[in-house]
């Protein structure tokens, strides 16, 4: 509560309405603080490429080469099991031993004896997932008891196995903290029980998820180990990310299609996906294409509306998920993946996946610096996030502007670079001539381009980053673009620099 002077005082109320307490009561509960962690290095080139998603087939220098390997399938070098249907925390300590220099990232020319002196920082990690209830060490109590198991499970595989993390999956709790006959869930005396109330009162095993990993990372730590654990989850890991690497947003976590009109957008608020992105959160997050009762083969927004969502908030978006032992798992990849691909060139060309000397406006805190049309974003739901580094030269600032359609129509609105400044250190200097001059043109319009390019060569312009169309400035005073034609649901990432040369 702040009051008129400005003096915060935080209140904790644990009780909505009066209750009769008879003797000593104790209530537990957690506070989680940010900042928990900073990001990595090489944030978001680990939240795109480096995850449980299959990687991006891009052959282009600047971008990813390693080869993509097989996991689980038949005579696949990387299986780390030979049985299966054998849940993989029950392989005895040989089978261990002969899958460490996969689970650790290894040379095979380093004994057992000496896995202890082994450690890995770098990516690629290798994770393993399991199936069916394997996947929760086939231990539905997610309280104390489970905390305890899962350590004493979990413990060998660090200690002989060096495995690096786990995809825990899908993370989500109060499905068992709400289970009355197995779960810590109780039900309510039915007098107590008021209009729009449950009748049970789940149980609150957060805290004991969040001692399970706290306790998994001083076994990795004890043992030489880095710990990359990854789940299925969006903002109910974020009460764990001191302790996990990152996150998956698939399937019901944020990445399922519901319909041709229920579509990611429409599905899940604004807020979800923001939390994901925040600054200060140290969890990298990525989105993963689902599978949907629409598919995306007809229908190109829906791969879009990822690789916006994804631009807009900054977490990552992959191609598809891991195929394990021949099973897709319910996920899928995106059938338009060659715009994805283009894409990725050109931010990589730009720098958008290298850490030093970038910065981030995102939509929610730039509105006195960039702004489509004349409403604010959060009334006109068309967002914009900008990105914005030095010149290759250091005589300069370049921009990337990703505008996402949030709102029910198509729009056509102007880009209003309303602090030209702050954004670009000063005023865009992109020429439409320079623009022209990039473009392949055929030479049968060879001629009517360089008339058009001749009287239009000087006027400012910002470069579509995907079709390399450039859109003019217009009349009026400032810094202003367009109008701009956004599709319903869909997103454009426009290129801007100021150059003092």
């Amino acid at each position: 509560e702040r009051d008129k002077a400005g003096d915060v005082t935080w209140r904790v109320i644990f009780i909505n309405h009066p209750a009769e307490v008879n003797g000593r009561r104790t209530i537990d509960f957690s506070i989680l603080t940010h900042p928990a962690k900073p990001k990595p290095e090489n944030a978001r080139l680990y939240a795109w490429q480096y995850n449980a998603g299959e990687d991006w087939m891009v052959t282009t220098p600047q971008l990813w080469q390693r080869p993509v390997p097989a996991w689980n399938g038949p005579g696949s070098k990387y299986a780390l099991r030979k049985d299966l249907d054998k849940p993989v925390y029950l392989c005895g300590e040989q089978e261990l031993k002969e899958a460490w220099w996969t689970a650790s990232g290894a040379p095979t020319s380093i004994p057992h004896e000496k896995a202890g002196e082994w450690r890995k920082d770098k990516p690629p990690y290798w994770r393993y997932l399991f199936t069916g209830e394997a996947t929760f060490m086939n231990l539905n109590e997610m309280n104390r008891l489970y905390e305890d198991k899962a350590i004493f499970y979990l413990e060998r595989l660090v200690r002989i196995g060096r495995w690096v993390g786990w995809f825990m999956d899908p993370y989500q709790p109060a499905q068992t903290s709400q289970n009355v006959a197995m779960g810590d869930a109780w039900f309510r005396p039915l007098d107590s029980v008021r209009t729009n109330e449950l009748p049970w009162q789940a149980g609150f095993t957060m805290p004991f998820m969040r001692d399970t990993y706290k306790r998994l990372a001083r076994v990795h730590a004890e043992n030489n180990v880095p710990q990359r654990q990854h789940t299925r989850a969006n903002n109910s890991a974020r009460m764990l990310e001191s302790f996990l690497w990152n996150t998956l947003m698939l399937q019901d976590c944020g990445a399922r299609f519901r319909a041709y009109d229920i579509d990611l957008i429409t599905t899940y608020p604004n807020s979800l996906y923001r939390a994901m992105g925040m600054n200060y959160s140290g969890l990298l997050a990525t989105m993963v294409p689902s599978e949907a009762p629409t598919g995306s083969g007809d229908n190109p927004r829906f791969d879009r509306q990822m690789l916006g969502l994804g631009l807009l908030h900054d977490f990552g978006v992959t191609r598809g998920g891991e195929i394990v032992a021949g099973a897709s798992l319910g996920l899928a990849h995106m059938e338009h993946q060659e715009q994805a691909v283009r894409l990725l060139n050109r931010l990589s060309e730009f720098g958008f996946f290298e850490d030093a000397g970038i910065e981030k406006l995102p939509f929610w805190r730039n509105d006195a610096q960039v702004r489509m049309g004349d409403r604010p974003g959060d009334e006109s739901q068309v967002r914009v996030t900008v990105y914005r580094r030095p010149l290759e030269d250091g005589k300069g600032c370049k921009a990337l502007f990703v505008i996402l359609n949030e709102s029910k129509r198509d729009v056509e609105l102007p880009l209003d670079i309303r602090d030209p400044g702050r954004v670009l250190g000063g005023p865009n200097t992109q020429r439409y001539g320079d623009a022209i001059g990039r473009a392949a043109i055929p030479s049968k319009l060879q001629s009517v381009w360089a008339a058009v390019r001749s009287n239009s060569a000087d006027v400012p312009v910002l470069i579509d980053l995907e079709s390399d169309e450039p859109i003019g400035k217009t009349k009026e005073k400032g810094e202003r673009y367009g109008p701009i034609f956004v599709p319903y649901h869909d997103y454009r990432i426009l290129y801007a620099e100021h150059s003092d040369n």
